[in-house]
């Protein structure tokens, strides 16, 4: 499995950021709600290949985390060129690399 994600700002809601995305995006976005966080978005922009958009809990920034799982052939390079234009189109503050932590919603 191939994973990476970013961390960023934005005085938009997740459920501002939806719709944005929906228009910005040939994937679809859903909200999604879970036990141990608060709700968060969702794309499955191809077989295989998970995106999780979420508020970090007690913390005033967002992340949002790939998952490439086998037998996928999407590769980073192009995920991450769509990802990173969809996050200029719903105004995030510049996107910083982090470590990717365990998938928290399956």
């Amino acid at each position: 499995m191939i994973a990476f994600s970013y961390e960023f700002s934005s005085d938009k809601s997740l459920y501002e950021m939806e719709p944005l995305l929906q228009q910005a995006s040939l994937w679809h976005w859903r909200m999604r709600d879970c036990h141990w966080y608060p709700d968060f978005l969702q794309a499955y922009p191809e077989k295989d290949v998970k995106i999780c958009l979420y508020k970090v809990p007690d913390q005033a920034c967002y992340r949002v985390l790939v998952e490439i799982h086998e037998p996928s052939k999407a590769e980073r390079p192009s995920l991450d060129q769509i990802l990173l234009n969809h996050l200029k189109n719903i105004s995030v503050e510049e996107p910083i690399e982090v470590r990717p932590e365990e998938w928290p919603f399956d």
